[in-house]
């Protein structure tokens, strides 16, 4: 069940909801396992994929591990309010792989295409924790090369601002 909450504007009525990840989704905090990080995953798409003009998606001050393909399309006019974190997984082997690539290029921690009027905020500092050690580290980057996901990526996007918010 998704909360919301009603506006009323001058010239007319208007909704917005907010959508809590944990309360209104089911995404579970605290938890490092790979079936954790699927299921927040799938949960916070289907958020997303809900979301209308006014709407605000609120990951709450705790830690919610995720999983490569965090993913938005056609958004306008929403509000992505991280009052928390969202780590991604460190599991490489295990990361998701864009379909019928020969190279098996991995998804992005977050990707957003035909976006406009996006704002990603906090009520203090939230954080997108892309746990780039694993897929940075000099090592790892001689083994690798590019094939390693970016924390964010926006396509076709305008309007878009970032406030309070710590990329790690």
């Amino acid at each position: 069940m998704l909360g919301f909450t009603i506006a009323v504007g001058f010239f007319g009525f208007a909704h917005s909801r907010t959508i809590n990840i944990e309360t209104d989704l089911g995404a579970v905090a605290n938890n490092d396992s790979l079936s954790t990080c699927n299921a927040n995953t799938a949960k916070i798409n289907s958020g997303i994929a809900a979301l209308s003009a006014g709407d605000t998606l609120l990951v709450p001050n705790e830690t919610f591990w995720v999983q490569g393909g965090v993913v938005g399309y056609n958004l306008s006019s929403v509000v992505f309010q991280i009052d928390g974190t969202l780590k991604w997984s460190n599991n490489m082997t295990a990361w998701p792989r864009v379909p019928a690539t020969p190279d098996g290029k991995v998804k992005e921690c977050m990707y957003f295409e035909t976006v406009d009027n996006i704002t990603f905020t906090s009520s203090g500092t939230g954080t997108l924790d892309g746990n780039g050690e694993v897929w940075w580290g000099y090592i790892s980057y001689l083994i690798i090369g590019e094939n390693r996901p970016r924390i964010i990526h926006i396509e076709d996007g305008g309007g878009i601002l970032f406030e309070r918010i710590l990329l790690r």
